[in-house]
C-alpha cells in the first residue's frame, strides 16, 4: 500500500501545482474575470480531502477488496455533502461575486474527481499490487 499510496501522493502534488499555475495564468490573462482570492484554500481543502479518502479507500482495498465498493460509495457519499455544505456557507457568507466563488470550486471538484476515479480505478483493476502489498513484496511493479 506504501507504494502506491506513495506514487499517488507525487501524482496529486503534481496536479496541484498545475492547478496553481492554472488559476494563476488565468487570473493574468482574464482579470475582469478572476478567481476569488479563496481559490488556495479550495485547491487545499480538495488536497487534503481527497488525499485522506484515497488513504481510507486504499485501505479498505487491502483489507477486504469484496468491501471496496460499498466503501467507495460511502467515503463519495461523505465527500458530496462535505462539499456541498462548504460551498453552501460560503455563498452565503461571501461578500463578493458569487460566481468567483462556484467556478473555481467546480473545476477544482471536477478534476479532482476525475483523477481519484481514474487512479482508484487503475488501482482496484490492478489487483496483482493489491495481492503483491498483501505478500509484503517490495516490487515496484
Amino acid at each position: 500500500m506504501k507504494l502506491t499510496f506513495d506514487k499517488y501522493f507525487k501524482q496529486l502534488s503534481i496536479l496541484v501545482i498545475l492547478l496553481i499555475a492554472f488559476v494563476i495564468a488565468w487570473n493574468m490573462v482574464f482579470p475582469e474575470w478572476k478567481a476569488a482570492q479563496w481559490w488556495p484554500f479550495y485547491l487545499a481543502f480538495f488536497f487534503i480531502i481527497t488525499t485522506l479518502t484515497h488513504y481510507t479507500l486504499l485501505k479498505s482495498l487491502k483489507n477486504s477488496p469484496g468491501k471496496f465498493i460499498g466503501m467507495f460509495m460511502a467515503v463519495t457519499l461523505g465527500k458530496l455533502l462535505v462539499y456541498l455544505i462548504a460551498i453552501m456557507l460560503n455563498v452565503i457568507y461571501a461578500p463578493f461575486h458569487k460566481l468567483s466563488i462556484i467556478a473555481p470550486f467546480l473545476l477544482f471538484y471536477l478534476v479532482f474527481t476525475f483523477f481519484e476515479v481514474k487512479q482508484l480505478s487503475s488501482i482496484a483493476g490492478n489487483r496483482k499490487i493489491v495481492s503483491d502489498e498483501k505478500k509484503g513484496s517490495t516490487d515496484p511493479q
